[in-house]
């Protein structure tokens, strides 16, 4: 009860939790209101076969994400004992497939002004 400290019921308490410390697999929390459970969340856990890992790292790039094209890099945060968003990247013009794109539609063109013409010529006689 935290009236005598708080001068009121309406409030509650938070705490961290080293999730390692349950240890590999999946648990199930629950939350308590007035002494009655009101949701329950399952959530698992990989501990890397240690409490805390240390010393590691590591930054890698996630093509594709978070849309097509675009790049998500993502490193190893120690003090999180997670991967966190470290930056994105945009894609660069990829001139060759553009350049490509572009000789095929003016081919596309001069073949249709040449097929109207060779049309044109046969009308005229």
């Amino acid at each position: 009860d935290t009236a005598s400290v708080c001068g009121d019921t309406n409030n509650g308490f938070v705490t961290l939790v080293n999730w390692n410390l349950l240890g590999d697999g999946v648990h199930t929390m629950r939350l308590v209101a007035d002494g009655v459970a009101i949701d329950l969340s399952e959530f698992k856990v990989t501990t890397f076969g240690q409490e805390f890992l240390q010393g590691a790292s590591g930054r890698y790039s996630l093509f594709d994400f978070p849309r097509r094209g675009s790049t998500a890099v993502i490193e190893w945060d120690q003090s999180s004992q997670n991967f966190v968003v470290a930056g994105t990247e945009e894609p660069v013009p990829d001139w060759r497939k553009d350049a490509y794109s572009l000789r095929y539609h003016w081919t596309r063109l001069l073949f249709w002004l040449v097929s109207i013409g060779s049309l044109i010529f046969i009308l005229l006689l």
